[in-house]
């Protein structure tokens, strides 16, 4: 996959059945091409829960949600990150983020982050969650570079 382009099609996806959502949503693309081997579906799954999360969540009450969408390389390594400038995650419920029906909702299920996970490791990728000084919080999907799953393959 071309990363740039998935997320720029996702992204006018969603903007198609959430018009409102246009001005809270910030596509920072690469300079140049990156590309990752993973499955598209999963891909999909993983950035629109983390995107839907990120818009629920990821602001103050009473101020509009600001997310960042972002792809960039780290050597070898293809990387997704989705911010938000919202209050965080306090200290307290980090460690159970990916644990399943772990929800802070009333209306959540508490899967949503978990099979992001799971998804992710099934494409040998990490999800990671991270506080940003200042406030916000940002995921990262470090995706693997696609030579463990060419190996894999043969």
């Amino acid at each position: 996959l071309e990363l740039g382009s998935f997320l720029t099609r996702l992204v006018e996806e969603h903007l198609s059945t959430h018009p409102d959502d246009h001005a809270l949503i910030h596509l920072q693309p690469s300079p140049v091409p990156v590309n990752a081997l993973f499955d598209r579906s999963h891909l999909h799954q993983i950035v629109t829960v983390l995107l839907t999360n990120a818009l629920v969540y990821g602001h103050a009450p009473h101020v509009p949600a600001e997310i960042r969408i972002g792809v960039r390389m780290d050597g070898r390594t293809p990387v997704i990150d989705i911010s938000d400038r919202g209050p965080g995650i306090p200290s307290n419920q980090r460690e159970q983020l990916f644990t399943p029906f772990h929800t802070t909702s009333e209306h959540g299920t508490g899967l949503g982050l978990y099979i992001a996970k799971q998804l992710a490791d099934a494409n040998q990728a990490q999800l990671r969650y991270e506080a940003v000084l200042g406030g916000g919080s940002r995921f990262s999907l470090r995706l693997s570079d696609g030579q463990a799953l060419l190996n894999e393959q043969l």
